[in-house]
């Protein structure tokens, strides 16, 4: 009965769903919203798309309603495939935190299914895709992500990092040709967060070149990882190329952010490490240790190196990465001798996603792997008692969180947190005390009407023959202004906006709208033929797989 329950596919579906609820009570507790480090930044995003959706824009890449209307680019350097689902259903008439609150839960939901069957497909085993998925799912670091940081797109790379994981076995260790897994895994965490993308693909580049051996001893390994590169970089294309040509083609606040940052005084203490939750109410700033049970994890790995297990070279190495990770949170590792390499990650501490990963797999396979049934018990016993205590603790600090209040979503002030994505000589506050007028070097007649980010301008000029516009819209590569059809200089303004050289033109309509670029659009088509193809490839495998079976 027992291995009915746990081996039949849709009580797996229901275990899992089950699961998820409980991991999304935090979202029950209140109509409202807790707040959490970057909600407003991330709400914003959602309410941003939704006003885009409204306008009909697409694909969207300034988010028109932000800054009084200016506009504000974080489509162009965040990506946001994924907040489309929260966006579509406020845009829709559902309340934006209702919205924000199905979409955590799909995260918790999709976080474990793909844990569960990254670890199914390596282990063969269900008892222990469900434990991983168990622990993965009530893991200390990835709650304190999604209710008390609110970080989105790391909490969006807890959901398809147990691909990167599965499908990199696949390379490395078993059947390279299902190299796709590896593809959608990798995909989905560079369309979720780059941050996490650059820490990923960091360790698992460290990793190839501890296992440079098994790519020179059978080469069609390494060239399926070389298409998996390709593949996945051409699916990105539409969002990672428009971004590097806003980045080359133009400076931004980020761009000129000093990479100089203090590492060191953000490095975890040692002690930190070993506890959970409670040390949420010492730092509220700084996340907890990733939890008691993974050191359990490490220390079941180290008493029993010498057991000869299935899967154990995969488990050493997830064992191995998930350890040197936690250690290299603190000041155990140099972080003022790697400054400019690691500076892009900020917090010392993003070193626990990666922690929480590996140690998730390695850990469920080496204990279920143990031939001690009384072991065996303790250790699932543990881990529910463990992962109770991790929920518990999120639903305490979410209690003692100052809520939100219900009409968030009614805001007109949009957050853009830093400002990063702001062209490098804007200034958001004079941005906001200009009001949405045109300026114009030479006082001629004119009148505007708006409509998103897109402007009709009506204007006489026959006095003046050389006349320029600074309009209220930022500067993003991409805009453009035409006037009976023929296209007008744009430039980039000394504040940062849109500028329009009039030319010979001395009376007329211009048109002004963000069309993205020519270079934008040929990486879309890229992307969607890939998409196209890629598709036809998997089903391809898989019904080939299945023609074999039978």
């Amino acid at each position: 009965m027992k291995k009915y329950l746990v081996d039949n596919k849709k009580n797996v579906f229901l275990i899992i769903l089950v699961m998820a609820l409980v991991a999304s009570i935090t979202l029950f507790i209140s109509f409202s919203m807790a707040g959490g480090h970057d909600l407003n930044f991330h709400l914003s995003r959602i309410m941003g798309l939704r006003d885009a959706f409204k306008l009909g824009m697409f694909p969207i890449k300034v988010y028109p309603s932000y800054l009084a209307g200016y506009g504000y680019g974080n489509g162009l350097f965040y990506p946001d495939l994924f907040l489309y689902i929260p966006a579509f259903l406020s845009s829709l008439g559902l309340d934006i935190t209702i919205s924000y609150k199905i979409f955590i839960f799909l995260i918790n939901f999709f976080a474990g299914y793909f844990m569960y069957i990254s670890v199914k497909g390596i282990s063969k085993n269900h008892k222990t895709a469900l434990l991983a998925t168990l622990i993965y799912m009530f893991s200390s670091y990835r709650l304190i992500d999604l209710y008390t940081r609110a970080a989105l797109g790391e909490s969006l790379a807890f959901v398809f990092a147990p691909l990167v994981l599965y499908g990199f076995y696949k390379i490395l260790y078993e059947n390279y040709k299902e190299f796709y897994i590896l593809v959608i895994g990798m995909t989905g965490v560079i369309l979720s967060h780059i941050i996490s993308t650059y820490l990923l693909v960091l360790v698992l580049f460290i990793v190839c070149i501890f296992n440079i051996k098994k790519f020179f001893r059978k080469k069609e390994r390494f060239i399926y990882l070389l298409l998996c590169v390709v593949v996945t970089f051409l699916l990105t294309a539409y969002f990672t190329v428009p971004m590097l040509e806003q980045t080359f083609m133009s400076e931004f606040v980020f761009t000129r952010i000093d990479t100089t940052v203090d590492l060191v005084g953000r490095a975890m203490p040692i002690w930190a490490l070993f506890v959970a939750l409670p040390y949420e109410f010492i730092r509220p700033w700084i996340p907890a240790g990733i939890g008691l049970i993974f050191w359990y994890f490490i220390y079941s790995f180290i008493r029993n190196k010498k057991t000869k297990i299935k899967n154990y070279k995969f488990i050493k190495m997830c064992m191995l990465v998930g350890l040197l990770s936690l250690l290299c949170s603190t000041l155990l590792f140099p972080w003022w001798s790697a400054t400019s390499l690691l500076a892009p990650i900020q917090f010392p501490w993003r070193l626990f996603f990666v922690a929480t990963v590996f140690l998730t797999m390695g850990g469920s396979m080496l204990v279920m792997r143990i031939k001690d049934s009384v072991t065996k018990r303790k250790i699932i016993t543990w881990s529910i008692v463990v992962s109770l205590i991790g929920l518990i603790g999120n639903v305490c600090v979410s209690f003692v969180t100052t809520y939100h209040d219900n009409k968030v979503g009614d805001t007109t002030d949009y957050a853009i947190s830093y400002g990063e994505y702001l062209p490098s000589n804007a200034n958001r506050d004079d941005i906001v005390g200009r009001g949405d007028k045109i300026i114009s070097s030479n006082p001629i007649v004119f009148n505007f009407v708006r409509d998103g980010l897109d402007l009709k301008i009506n204007f006489s000029a026959n006095n003046y023959e050389d006349t320029s516009l600074e309009l209220p819209l930022l500067y993003y590569v991409g805009y453009k202004a035409t006037i009976d059809g023929n296209e007008l200089d744009v430039y980039k303004a000394d504040d940062g906006l849109v500028g329009i050289k009039l030319g010979g033109f001395r009376q007329g309509e211009i048109e002004v709208s963000y069309s993205s670029t020519n270079i934008t659009f040929v990486s879309m088509y890229i992307s969607i033929i890939t998409g196209v193809i890629f598709v036809s490839c998997i089903l391809a495998i898989r019904g080939r797989k299945k023609d074999e079976k039978n």
